[in-house]
């Protein structure tokens, strides 16, 4: 007998007829059919027997479902705390400092500075007792004592809101550029060489990204795929080199309820720096080193913390 063709137009009410749709069909239910994506009509007109295309519209109505919008709100919060000390006692000879006795400070510490005049006064007390003599400086000597200690805390919070249909990725990120300069040396060749300079413009980027993929499962339970990726500039070797680029990657996969906000943590970032300077030998002797060398120590802890609450819209 020969077969009877029908053409039929199958209009989705809860999904779009993306060509993605076309990937999840059977190949077994679309042997004999013909299939025309129609996306005016968000639907798709099916050609062939009656039988094998009732088949297929009851198929396509079983997919015909609604999709879960997931609304992401995401909070980052990230901390920077730091302190600096700068101890030291310093000595020589400056004709410049008249002032017998000067005292600077600016809420984080203290400069004191004693001249000639004034350290001789204080030897002068000590001759009084009968003690010893120790006689006097020079009318250009000083003495500096710094002791300075900051600490400070910064704090920085973005709140963006992200919204995904079930399954598919929503993705952030927040970039920065560099630009740094590359010279090339052109000699073009000939009876008086001509030499040429060119310069260009190359770019490094420095990005923080939060990407998020959730599926709704039964109960309203959401799985989050989530990967962080944070990015910053290091030092050049020089003006001319390209910046360098420290880079922190972490991915992670939960299962939280509909509604509730998860912490995500880890991104911590450490360094300590410290100095000394001084007089060569003296200031590695035990004790006298306090009073012939400078130490500065500096420490710097910075945090990133990720807050990230889902909430299911059907």
């Amino acid at each position: 007998m020969e077969r009877i063709n029908n053409a039929v137009v199958f209009r989705f009410q809860q999904r779009s007829a993306s060509e993605e749709i076309l990937d999840v069909i059977p190949q077994g239910l679309t042997q004999n059919v013909d299939i025309i994506r129609v996306p005016e009509l968000n639907g798709l007109v099916l050609t062939g027997p009656d039988t094998e295309t009732a088949v297929l519209i009851e198929f396509l109505k079983s997919i015909d479902t609604v999709i879960p919008l997931i609304s992401i709100e995401v909070m980052i919060v990230s901390y920077n705390r730091s302190t600096a000390r700068n101890m030291g006692l310093q000595a020589g000879w400056d004709g410049s400092k008249t002032n017998n006795f000067s005292l600077n400070g600016n809420g984080n510490g203290a400069n004191v500075t004693l001249t000639a005049n004034s350290i001789n006064n204080l030897l002068a007390t000590f001759e009084g007792f009968g003690l010893l003599n120790l006689g006097q400086v020079s009318s250009n000597f000083y003495v500096q004592l710094d002791a300075m200690e900051s600490a400070g805390v910064v704090k920085k919070e973005s709140t963006p809101k992200l919204s995904t249909l079930n399954g598919h990725e929503a993705s952030m990120s927040i970039k920065s550029t560099e630009w740094y300069v590359i010279e090339q040396q052109n000699i073009n060749p000939g009876v008086n060489p001509i030499q040429t300079k060119t310069t260009n413009y190359q770019s490094v980027d420095a990005e923080f990204s939060v990407t998020i993929e959730p599926l709704v499962s039964g109960q309203e339970y959401i799985t989050l795929k989530i990967t962080v990726q944070d990015s910053d500039f290091g030092t050049q070797i020089n003006p001319s080199a390209p910046p360098s680029k420290n880079t922190k990657k972490f991915e992670s996969m939960i299962r939280v309820k509909n509604g509730e906000m998860i912490l995500l943590g880890g991104l911590t970032e450490s360094s300590v720096s410290k100095s000394d300077s001084g007089v060569p030998g003296l200031s590695r002797i035990p004790i006298l080193k306090w009073f012939f060398s400078n130490s500065s120590k500096s420490t710097s802890k910075e945090e990133l913390n990720i807050f990230i609450k889902t909430t299911v819209i059907y």
